[in-house]
């Protein structure tokens, strides 16, 4: 429950003031009552007189106590009030050391996300390079093994034909070889048939002159 400080430092102030008026009153009857007849002053006049200044004192003391009742209840809602704005102004610190904690924590989080979008394309860039390096690689091995087959298919081809003219080379020296001694079997029967002609006309012209004689 919240006490109204302010109600009750209030409500000791006016019973202060009604007091200090009543004193003030009852005083000023008391010396002119002593001022007319101080003589017949009795000891009950006097008890009662100092009956009516100790309840004056205890009534002013009362209200000194209010008084500083109010006043500390005011310095008490003081400090409450401090102790609250004080609490709220950490709270209100607290919620703005949260939000800031959260907001960091959200850049933080949108900056890993963003170096880890960053990492993975440069992974994709790095395997597409990787792909297209290989590709260049296999068709450069391709072209080299196509090139290597056509200059081996080009060397079997002139080694064959290289062959082939050797071949037609020889079987032509052997043609020309066979009708050279073809020619020369020729030659040497033609030298033999002349020789043998020769020798019968020899011979037929020795007999008729054998005969002749």
């Amino acid at each position: 429950m919240k006490v109204n400080y302010k109600g009750v430092a209030t409500s000791a102030a006016l019973a202060f003031a009604v007091l200090v008026s009543a004193t003030s009153v009852t005083s000023a009857q008391g010396r002119s009552g002593r001022g007319q007849d101080t003589s017949q002053e009795t000891q009950e006049q006097k008890d009662k007189r100092k009956a009516d200044q100790e309840a004056r004192r205890n009534a002013q003391k009362r209200q000194r106590d209010q008084a500083q009742q109010g006043q500390q209840a005011q310095q008490q809602q003081r400090q409450n009030e401090q102790q609250q704005a004080a609490q709220q102004r950490a709270a209100q610190q607290q919620q703005r050391d949260a939000q800031r904690a959260a907001q960091q924590n959200e850049a933080n989080q949108r900056s890993e996300q963003n170096r880890q979008r960053g990492q993975q394309n440069q992974d994709r860039q790095n395997q597409d390079q990787q792909r297209a390096e290989q590709q260049q690689r296999w068709e450069q091995n391709k072209q080299r093994v196509q090139q290597n087959q056509d200059q081996q298919r080009a060397q079997q081809n002139q080694r064959w034909e290289q062959n082939k003219q050797r071949v037609q080379q020889n079987q032509d020296q052997q043609r020309a070889e066979q009708q050279r001694l073809e020619q020369q079997r020729a030659q040497q029967q033609n030298q033999q048939n002349s020789d043998w002609q020769r020798r019968q006309q020899q011979d037929a012209a020795q007999r008729q002159q054998s005969t002749r004689v």
